[in-house]
C-alpha cells in the first residue's frame, strides 16, 4: 500500500496511487486535501464536501 506523500505544510498531499508517468513521458499527478471549515467540520453529514482533489496531465515537447 502506497502513503500519500505531503507537498505543502497546508496539508495538501501526492497521491501515488492515482499519479503517473506513462512511457511517452506523460506526467500525471493528483493532489487531495481537506478544507478546514468550521461549518463542514462540524456538521457529519456535510464533511464529504471538504475533501478536495485535483488531477492535471501534461507532457514535455521535444
Amino acid at each position: 500500500m502506497q502513503q500519500s506523500v505531503e507537498v505543502d505544510g497546508d496539508g495538501t498531499r501526492l497521491d501515488p496511487a492515482r499519479s503517473s508517468i506513462a512511457a511517452d513521458g506523460t506526467v500525471t499527478v493528483t493532489l487531495r486535501r481537506t478544507a478546514r471549515t468550521f461549518v463542514v467540520a462540524h456538521v457529519p453529514p456535510l464533511r464529504h464536501l471538504a475533501r478536495l482533489s485535483a488531477t492535471a496531465t501534461s507532457r514535455a515537447t521535444p
